[in-house]
C-alpha cells in the first residue's frame, strides 16, 4: 500500500472557495482563546497555509475531514479560497 492509499486522499490539491466548505466538527468558542489556536493564527499570518485541509466532496459542497481549526482561523483572517486535498471516500456521513 502506498502513502497515498494510506492517507485516503488524492495527490492533487485544489483551490476551493471557503464558502463551499462545511465542517463536520464544531470548534468550541473557548478554543479560540487557546495557545494552539493563537499559534495557528500566527503561522497562517506569517507563513501561510502549510498543510492543506482534507475534504470530501458531496453534491456541491466539500465536507472537512481534517483541518477544522485551520478552517476557522482562515475564515477569521478573511481568506476566500483555500488549498485542499480531496478525500477518496465518505468516512462518516456528515450531520444534517
Amino acid at each position: 500500500m502506498n502513502n497515498e492509499e494510506k492517507a485516503g486522499h488524492e495527490s492533487i490539491k485544489r483551490r476551493i472557495a471557503i464558502s463551499k466548505l462545511l465542517p463536520v466538527q464544531n470548534i468550541r468558542p473557548e478554543f479560540k482563546k487557546s495557545t494552539r489556536y493563537r499559534a495557528i493564527m500566527s503561522s497562517l499570518r506569517e507563513v501561510g497555509l502549510i498543510e492543506p485541509l482534507t475534504v470530501y466532496k458531496k453534491a456541491e459542497h466539500y465536507f472537512i475531514m481534517d483541518g477544522h481549526a485551520r478552517y476557522v482561523a482562515l475564515k477569521e483572517l478573511g481568506v476566500t479560497e483555500v488549498e485542499c486535498l480531496l478525500g477518496k471516500a465518505d468516512p462518516v456521513e456528515p450531520p444534517c
